[in-house]
């Protein structure tokens, strides 16, 4: 289920209105009829909540979020990169779905992770350097670096976070 249809079917079995809903939480009566339609016109794609938005939504229900993530069919309905940003032990259970891992294989697969990430960073060190010394089209050539310089700013950040597990990882270990 997404989450919105959560919320639907917990409001109509508990005649719950949007607006009262919504008062348990910070939310707006219109962002909750919002994530009832399910899905964004504009790109067909499910709506999505951040982790904060995600527990709010839980503990309106009665509920921890775990459970409510256990209800949610669609996992990338929270945002992934939010999680791995700060570093956050439940992306793993979302990039390890359906995946019985010790933490000692949780703690190899995250390094090589990382070990991959740095790599790609290098990878766009080295395109970007190519697309210097290219004569290209200059408007191009900018958008290009941009793109990359971009994909370096959020891969390291990916790897910020991925460290903070793998020091959790370890410290629950011991």
């Amino acid at each position: 289920m997404l989450i919105g249809e959560i919320i639907k079917k917990y409001r109509e079995e508990n005649n719950v209105s949007q607006r009262t809903f919504a008062s348990r939480t910070s939310l707006s009566p219109s962002y909750i009829n919002t994530l009832e339609k399910l899905y964004n016109p504009k790109n067909g794609k499910p709506y999505s909540v951040t982790m904060d938005v995600a527990d709010e939504i839980a503990k309106a229900m009665n509920m921890s979020l775990d459970t409510l993530l256990k209800l949610c069919e669609y996992k990338p309905m929270l945002d992934e990169y939010e999680l791995l940003k700060n570093g956050d032990l439940r992306y793993l259970d979302l990039l390890f779905e359906n995946q019985t891992l010790t933490d000692n294989e949780k703690i190899i697969k995250v390094e090589e992770l990382i070990q991959n990430l740095n790599f790609y960073i290098e990878s766009c060190k080295q395109q970007i350097n190519l697309l210097n010394q290219s004569p290209a089209l200059t408007i191009i050539r900018k958008d290009n670096i941009t793109n990359f310089e971009n994909d370096i700013v959020t891969t390291k950040e990916k790897i910020a976070g991925l460290q903070k597990m793998l020091e959790q990882l370890k410290t629950n270990k011991n």
